[in-house]
């Protein structure tokens, strides 16, 4: 009888608790693919956007900083991202976007398509005002841009 009334009691608690037999929401959460690497991966041939440049300043360097420890998931959110194994540095599989993480600093180059310089210029430095214009440079008729942050 003593067995019957304890497990009459279980039952009821078990009841009583909410989580017991409630459906529970699958988490919703996206899963983002860790970043490939390859030994040979450089950057894609397109001209690089300017706003989905100042995107991935602001998003891998920016707002990671101080220690850009989660700068590659950044990267990796934002797709089409291969680290060179060699290098460390990341590179945009079809715009010319490469990104740089190293203890202390956060560093992305670019290239900009002819004449466009200025105004690619002001637009990732519109969205990342903290990030540095670091050097300028046409080679071959292409402008590279770097920009890059700190992490004090």
């Amino acid at each position: 009888m003593r067995a019957g009334v304890f497990v009459l009691g279980i039952v009821c608690l078990a009841g009583c608790d909410e989580s017991v037999g409630a459906a529970v929401a699958p988490d919703t959460a996206p899963v983002v693919a860790p970043i490939a690497r390859s030994a040979t991966a450089g950057p894609g041939s397109a001209y690089a956007k300017a706003e989905f440049a100042a995107q991935v300043l602001s998003d891998a360097c920016i707002a990671t900083r101080p220690s850009f420890d989660e700068g590659p998931a950044a990267l990796a959110k934002l797709g089409g991202f291969v680290q060179n194994s060699k290098t460390g540095t990341y590179f945009h599989g079809s715009q010319n976007v490469s990104v740089k993480i190293i203890p202390g600093r956060c560093s992305m180059v670019m290239t900009a398509q002819p004449g466009t310089l200025q105004s690619v210029v002001r637009t990732v430095r519109a969205t990342n005002s903290d990030a540095r214009v670091g050097d300028i440079r046409a080679i071959g008729g292409t402008a590279y841009l770097s920009f890059f942050v700190t992490g004090s």
